[in-house]
């Protein structure tokens, strides 16, 4: 059987246009943009329909506040210069996805939150030396310092958290951090190479690579929301959503981009399955989970809040250029 699968995948990779590398100029090249521009448009018109939330023209930040409150905190660093065009990039997706996604919370949580998520992306971009990655967990635990900069300001920030969350969540946020620092040193010590039957593992890194969980639980204010019984009932099925989402939402600017190193090509890599049955089976489970969610929170006060989450999240893929989702999906007219 395990040869039988080895096969299939060997097969599926020579087939398969998607393993091919970045699009070059030729006619070839153009047929491919083509095939891509296709299947993920296919993929996203699914998943939209599916999810039953249209993308919505939504500003991020209408008023300037949250970008004005992290550009004050991220100043005081002294360790950041703002005014680089990586930074600024940073600084906007931090901005965009907090007003976004958790436009439904005070001013003061969404201060806390574009904070947390300019860190993450930060984390996520540059060159933290390993040692301190390494390091990060055992530091922590001693209260010891930490070898850069942005894992200081992860575990200074965190500190902040329980005035504005629950035990449990707060806790979480804890967790959840010390994973994708694990994962970021993961990545570091090089890939490891996917053999057939390893699909577990293959969720378990997509899992603790994204710092879900944190934003997850962001969205249920302690004072809003005293009791969390409704909500922890979701969080699985709310963190495998915008993680799901992300991964469809994200395909057609890395698969144009020749970037192999995501959650569908591991997919595709362990199972033998193409970019099109994977982008499927995404979708249909990413559905499951919004459709379970609906049932646990139906006529709540969480349940609006769910909404606005997941319309926020669309939104927020849609608004940053990069995703380059407008290729390939029509947006409806602005209210005039």
């Amino acid at each position: 059987m395990l040869y039988d699968l080895a096969a299939r995948i060997q097969q599926a990779r020579s087939q398969d246009m998607f393993t091919q590398g970045a699009l070059g100029s030729d006619s070839a090249s153009n047929g491919r943009q083509t095939e891509i521009e296709e299947i993920c448009r296919d993929a996203l018109h699914r998943f939209i329909e599916r999810i039953q939330i249209a993308p919505a023209r939504i500003e991020a930040d209408p008023t300037g506040t949250i970008a004005r409150s992290l550009a004050a905190t991220v100043n005081s660093w002294g360790c950041v210069d703002l005014s680089t065009p990586a930074y600024q990039k940073r600084f906007a997706a931090a901005v965009g996805i907090t007003t976004l996604v958790f436009r439904h919370t005070r001013l003061e949580t969404q201060a806390y939150i574009a904070v947390y998520a300019f860190l993450a992306i930060c984390l996520d971009d540059l060159a933290v030396p390993e040692d301190a990655l390494v390091a990060f967990a055992p530091r922590l635990l001693a209260g010891a310092p930490q070898g850069h900069w942005v894992l200081a300001r992860f575990v200074a920030h965190l500190g902040a958290a329980p005035r504005l969350f629950a035990p449990f969540s707060v806790a979480a946020m804890v967790s959840c951090t010390v994973q994708f620092v694990n994962s970021t040193l993961l990545d570091r010590m090089g890939a490891v190479r996917l053999t057939p039957g390893s699909l577990p593992y293959v969720h378990y890194k997509r899992a603790i690579n994204g710092v879900g969980e944190a934003f997850a639980l962001f969205a249920w204010e302690a004072e809003r929301f005293p009791d969390s019984s409704r909500y922890l009932q979701i969080l699985p099925d709310l963190c495998r959503f915008m993680e799901y989402a992300n991964d469809i939402l994200s395909f057609y600017k890395e698969e144009l981009a020749g970037e192999q190193d995501n959650f569908v090509h591991d997919i595709m890599a362990v199972s033998g399955l193409d970019a099109p049955q994977v982008l499927s089976d995404l979708v249909d489970a990413a559905v499951k989970t919004v459709q379970r969610a609906r049932i646990v929170l139906q006529d709540s006060e969480e349940l609006k809040v769910f909404e606005s989450m997941l319309e926020g999240y669309i939104a927020f893929h849609f608004t940053v250029s990069r995703y380059r989702l407008r290729e390939i999906y029509s947006m409806p007219p602005s209210p005039k």
